[in-house]
Formats: structure tokens, sequence, C-alpha cells
């Protein structure tokens, strides 16, 4: 109970606090911050696009580029891997 709320009981008015549910973000509960380029916002954009193709309508529409980043975090295929090993040496 605020200040407000106790200063309000003590002379005999009453109030009623509403509270508003707010969705949490069911995955972590926090946010990274994550700071990619205009071109590499492209590329995540077009690497959405490629993995829609590949997935029924009705599945491709919830694809968005942070399903995309949290599914590439569990790639443990060796020749992926060294594919990915190799995209950091060239473009960073």
């Amino acid at each position: 109970m605020g200040r407000k709320d106790r200063k309000t009981a003590e002379i005999g008015h009453e109030q009623q606090v509403t509270t508003v549910k707010k969705k949490r973000n069911t995955t972590t509960g926090r946010q990274i911050p994550l700071r990619m380029t205009e071109q590499e916002q492209n590329e995540l954009s077009l690497l959405v696009e490629a993995v829609r193709g590949h997935l029924p309508p009705a599945k491709a529409e919830k694809i968005n580029r942070s399903r995309i980043l949290r599914a590439l975090v569990y790639i443990r295929n060796e020749q992926h891997l060294k594919r990915i090993a190799q995209s950091v040496i060239e473009n960073t």
C-alpha cells in the first residue's frame, strides 16, 4: 500500500487500486542488447525469408529474426560450425 493509499484510508476514503497484468517475455525475461550493422540486419532478414521458404505456410508466418538467432545457438553439426567459424573470420 502506497503512502497516498494510507492517507486516504486514515481519512476514511477507500480507493480501489487496479493493476495491469503485463505479459512477460517467456523466453528469458530479459533482453540482450545486440548491435548490428544495416547490412547484417538485411542479411538476417534474407536468412529469415530463406528459412520460411523451407517451412509450410502455417509455420512460416511464426518465424522471425529472434527465433532464427535463438535456433542458431543450438547448432552442433561439425560442418555447420566450420562454416560459422569461417564466416566469423571473413565478416568481422
